[in-house]
C-alpha cells in the first residue's frame, strides 16, 4: 500500500497548493451562525476565575482544566480580547491550586476555592495546563505572564514525570 503522507517538505508544500472550493453563500451563512454561536457559549463561560465548564446555571461553576483549555483554543480563535483574557485567568487559577509536587487539579471551584480529589493520577490536566500555556506564549509573546507561571508549569511537568 502507498505511503499517504507526504516524504518531504516539498511534497507537503506541493499538497497546499490545491485549490479549495469556494464555499457557497448558504455555507458562508450558515457558518457565520455557528461562530456567533460558539462565541456566545464563550461568552456565557465567562467568569472572574476564567472558563466555566458550563454556560447554564446551574451548570458546572468550577473551572476544568481540560474545558478551560479546549474554550481558550477558542478564545485565541476569535481574537477576542476578553475572551484571551478568561484564558489567561483559567490558567492563573488551575496553576495556583497546584499540589506542592505539581498536580494541576481537574477543577477548581472559585466559590469555595475547593479543588478535584478524584483521579488523583490522572494526567490529563497537566497535559491541558502545559499545552494551554503554549498556547498562550504564541499568541501573546508575554514574557512576564511566561516568567511569573514558570515555576507552575515546571512542576506540572515533573508530575507528569513521576
Amino acid at each position: 500500500m502507498a505511503d499517504v503522507h507526504p516524504a518531504g517538505d516539498r511534497d507537503f508544500a506541493a499538497t497546499q497548493q490545491h485549490q479549495r472550493p469556494q464555499p457557497t453563500q448558504d455555507e458562508c451563512d450558515l457558518l457565520r451562525t455557528a461562530r456567533e454561536q460558539a462565541l456566545g457559549v464563550l461568552r456565557s463561560c465567562v467568569a472572574p476565575a476564567g472558563f466555566r465548564a458550563s454556560a447554564l446555571q446551574p451548570g458546572y461553576p468550577q473551572i476544568w482544566a481540560r474545558d478551560s483549555i479546549v474554550a481558550g483554543l477558542g478564545a485565541v480563535a476569535s481574537g477576542d480580547a476578553n475572551l484571551q483574557q478568561t484564558f489567561r485567568l483559567s490558567l492563573e487559577t488551575l496553576g495556583a491550586h497546584r499540589t506542592p509536587l505539581g498536580h494541576i487539579p481537574l477543577n477548581v471551584d472559585p466559590g469555595t476555592g475547593e479543588v478535584s480529589g478524584e483521579n488523583a493520577a490522572g494526567v490529563d490536566a497537566n497535559l491541558w495546563f502545559v499545552l494551554g500555556h503554549g498556547v498562550h506564549w504564541t499568541i501573546s509573546s508575554d514574557r512576564e505572564f511566561l516568567r511569573a507561571n514558570w515555576a507552575a508549569i515546571e512542576s506540572a511537568v515533573l508530575w507528569l514525570r513521576y
